[in-house]
């Protein structure tokens, strides 16, 4: 659902959108994106109230200088891509927090859904 800044999700999660890809009226339904790249992972709670959630590291997959997690947020699955850098590493079955910029928020109208789902496992 479209908020005043951003989108709440079904389950409470907040996205606040600094620079959402179309103006959705607050009330109208609407999905949050983010893209794998900008999520970063940690074991620490962050202290902001919005642009997070608590996932369950469900796998990890090494493609050359990145590392995708798939973490599973209460009923949906994100992934989340990390340069080999990074120091964090985190095991199947650990509990990490993912966090995002909210320049990092895309938010489209409802209708959008065909194509921004577009190819989504489980859309």
């Amino acid at each position: 659902m479209a908020t005043a800044n951003g989108a709440k999700a079904s389950d409470g999660t907040v996205f606040v959108a600094t620079r959402p890809e179309e103006t959705v009226p607050a009330g109208q339904d609407a999905l949050a994106a983010v893209r794998p790249e900008t999520i970063n992972l940690s074991a620490t709670k962050p202290s902001s109230d919005t642009n997070f959630v608590s996932a369950r590291v469900a796998g990890v997959s090494h493609f050359g200088d990145v590392l995708q997690y798939v973490v599973t947020a209460g009923t949906r699955d994100l992934l989340v891509q990390v340069s080999r850098t990074d120091p964090s590493r985190f095991a199947v079955g650990e509990s990490v927090w993912c966090t995002w910029a909210a320049e990092d928020v895309y938010l489209f109208s409802a209708r959008q859904a065909d194509l921004v789902l577009a190819g989504t496992p489980n859309a």
